[in-house]
């Protein structure tokens, strides 16, 4: 299975993670988070 990967830096968009992960979403792709710390972000 191909997978996607989105890639946070300083000062991202937020409007375009918005619809990037909508766009997956709708095409049933599953969603694992991966961080630096297993800390939810706030």
């Amino acid at each position: 299975m191909k997978k996607t990967a989105v890639l946070l830096y300083p000062q991202f968009s937020e409007y375009e993670l918005s619809v990037a992960l909508s766009i997956l979403m709708q095409g049933n792709k599953p969603i694992v988070t991966v961080g630096l710390h297993s800390e939810k972000i706030k």
